[in-house]
């Protein structure tokens, strides 16, 4: 259980640096047009949804 644990964890820890980077990404790209930054924003959502999913889990565990 230890080690499911320390691997959700892992996956937060992971989710979270990425949308951190997406989000600066999408800074970054706004100036290139409004196509890019919805698809950035798209990335940024997929990764706050995931963020979402794996504290449900966590707590659910817990």
């Amino acid at each position: 259980m230890e080690d499911e644990l320390e691997l959700i964890k892992n996956l937060y820890d992971m989710a979270r640096g990425s949308t951190f980077e997406a989000q600066d990404h999408l800074i970054d790209e706004t100036a290139l047009g409004c196509f890019q930054e919805k698809e950035c924003e798209k990335f940024v959502n997929h990764y706050d949804e995931l963020i979402h999913q794996l504290n449900k889990l966590l707590k659910s565990i817990s």
